[in-house]
Formats: structure tokens, C-alpha cells, sequence
């Protein structure tokens, strides 16, 4: 519920401006990540502080993947939960009045069928 009301408001502007700052801070992780294995291979020596900065630039940037594939995973879960909700009513309504329903089917069916007969009738060929 909560998270309906912050998607219908100023939600979309926040969550974009939110999602982007986190790809740009995961983007800026795995270049600081590459750039120290650069120097870790360029130098061939085992550096006990570019072993940490790497175990940390590691550690930051799966924290903000998962983050990323969290909120994408939440999103969807809650647009198809939106989905059930609004089919469940639409289905109580149906249920709630079903000769309404066999009319419209009835009006439907017989003006697909004049179409049908009208076009058979009227064939260029």
C-alpha cells in the first residue's frame, strides 16, 4: 500500500534519481576495482593494502548489484500484485452480475455475426 501511494506522488522522480546514483557509484566501484588489478598485475608484487582496497571495492560493489537486482525484483513483484488485485475485483464485479455479462455476450456475438454475413454478401469476388 505504501508503495503505491510513493509510485503515484513524486515516487517515480525519487526511485529514478535513487537508482541512478546507485549505478553510478556501482559503475565508479568496479573502475576503482579494475584500476587497482591493473597496478596489481603491472607491479607483479603482492601489496597487503591494494589486497584490502580490492577486498573492499569487491565487497561495496556486490553490496550495490544486489541492491540494484533487489529493488528491480521488488518493482515487478509489486506491479504483479497490483495486476491481481485489480483482476480479483474485476471478477467480483463479473460475478456479482452475470446476466449483464450474457447480454453484452449476446450483443457481441450477434454483431460479430451481421459483420460476418455482411461481408459475405457484399465479397468483391
Amino acid at each position: 500500500m505504501v508503495l503505491d501511494q510513493a509510485k503515484q506522488r513524486r515516487g517515480p522522480v525519487i526511485v529514478k534519481t535513487v537508482a541512478a546514483t546507485l549505478l553510478l557509484v556501482f559503475i565508479s566501484t568496479l573502475h576503482s576495482l579494475t584500476h587497482v588489478k591493473k597496478r596489481l598485475r603491472e607491479t607483479g608484487s603482492v601489496n597487503p593494502t591494494d589486497h584490502l582496497l580490492v577486498a573492499a571495492h569487491l565487497l561495496e560493489a556486490s553490496l550495490m548489484g544486489f541492491s540494484i537486482v533487489l529493488a528491480l525484483v521488488m518493482d515487478r513483484f509489486h506491479y504483479f500484485i497490483k495486476q491481481v488485485h485489480q483482476l480479483r475485483r474485476e471478477l467480483d464485479v463479473l460475478k456479482k452480475h452475470p446476466e449483464s455479462i450474457r447480454r453484452k455476450g449476446k450483443e457481441i456475438y450477434e454483431k460479430e455475426a451481421h459483420q460476418a454475413n455482411f461481408t459475405t454478401q457484399h465479397s468483391p469476388i
